[in-house]
This record gives C-alpha cells, structure tokens and sequence, in this order.
C-alpha cells in the first residue's frame, strides 16, 4: 500500500483558501441596541439659564438625563 505525502506547504493552502473564502465583508447586524444618538443642546436666550436637552436614537425606548456623576437620573421619558 502506497502512502501519498503531501507537502507542507500544500496542505497548508488545502486549509487556507476555505477559511479565506468563508470569510465575508462587514455586514451592519442590527441587534436591537441604540445607536445613532443625537443631542441638541439649546440655552434660552431670555437671561433665565433654561437649557433645552434634545435626545434621538434608533431603537431607543427610554432616556435618561442624568447630570454630573449622579446615580439617579434627574429626567426619563421614552420620547427624547
């Protein structure tokens, strides 16, 4: 019985080549998390240092404002 060697640097390339071709190109999943966050930030212009804090992002389902490095936030809702 005759035993067929293959060279290293074949084999090497019989794994290879199927593990390059399987590889595919960046693809967006998207897993249901926010992302694409906007915040518009306005200061009223009346002298009574009222700030207007507007939030977006897709797939959101609440906000939070929280300010400085407080645990509890000072504002939630689910509209932004």
């Amino acid at each position: 019985m005759q035993v067929f060697k293959l060279p290293y640097h074949l084999a090497l390339l019989f794994v290879f080549i199927p593990a390059i071709w399987s590889c595919e190109d960046d693809i967006d999943i998207d897993n249901g998390d926010p992302g694409n966050l906007t915040v518009d930030v306005e200061t009223a212009d009346d002298g009574s240092g009222l700030v207007f804090i507007q939030a977006n992002a897709n797939n959101a389902t609440e906000y939070q404002l929280r300010i400085g490095s407080d645990d509890q936030p000072v504002e939630v809702n689910i509209t932004g």
